[in-house]
């Protein structure tokens, strides 16, 4: 939980695996990120939401934490902390 925001989801990341998403918006903050980086679901998710040309984005720490560190960040990204990737 980051600055007190909790972000309680409507589905798992295994459950939305299985699904076909128009776009996919990661949450940041520490450590949230960090789980969200290790999970091999959500990884699987968003690569083939990149082999398909289809958006996704993130925030805060996310762009930074998980996206940049899967190599899913091609012409750059903005993130908090002030992060050139």
């Amino acid at each position: 939980m980051s600055r007190g925001l909790k972000v309680i989801a409507d589905i798992t990341i295994q459950e939305a695996a299985a699904d076909e998403w128009d776009l996919i918006v990661l949450p940041g903050g520490m450590p949230g990120s960090r789980f969200l980086r290790q999970s091999k679901d959500l990884m699987d998710l968003l690569d083939r939401q990149k082999e398909k040309k289809k958006l996704f984005g993130a925030i805060c720490t996310s762009p930074a934490v998980v996206l940049a560190t899967a190599g899913l960040v091609e012409d750059g990204a903005t993130c908090y902390p002030a992060k050139i990737l």
